[in-house]
């Protein structure tokens, strides 16, 4: 073992208990480091903290996914409605805080049911001021 790359905690990088220090004690030229990606993460979470649109994205995101992931009724509209424009209806992705791409998968299923997604909403806007919020969305984009 040459190199550990952790999250950052401090039960693995802490300076007197931290998993890197028990494992220095036996391997004395193993180099330690917070893990890039996670870092990457990290400053990516709060710079969507921080921007008003990005925060705009992450509600329609979680919006989406809250709609269709607890209503068997509308997930089937929606995947009748997806197959009448000819689409393939991709399952919509929790945004997960740990999860380091989940903002991308999330976003990803929105961008390739966007067709579908205008088509279901723009037929239930009048009956579902959920609905009527996320057409005028996507009508605005």
């Amino acid at each position: 073992m040459v190199m550990f790359t952790s999250d950052g905690a401090a039960v693995m990088l802490g300076r007197r208990n931290g998993v890197a220090v028990k494992l220095k004690e036996r391997i004395p030229h193993l180099v330690q480091q917070h893990c890039v990606a996670h870092r990457e993460d990290l400053g990516i979470a709060d710079t969507w903290k921080e921007v008003k649109l990005l925060q705009d994205i992450e509600t329609l995101m979680r919006t989406i996914y809250s709609m269709f992931s607890r209503s068997t009724t509308n997930r089937c509209k929606f995947q009748d409605i997806a197959a009448a424009c000819e689409n393939v209806a991709i399952a919509f992705r929790p945004l997960n805080e740990v999860q380091w791409l989940s903002r991308h998968f999330a976003l990803q299923a929105i961008i390739k049911n966007y067709d579908s997604l205008i088509a279901y909403f723009e037929e239930i806007k009048s009956n579902d001021s959920i609905s009527n919020y996320c057409f005028n969305i996507f009508k605005n984009i």
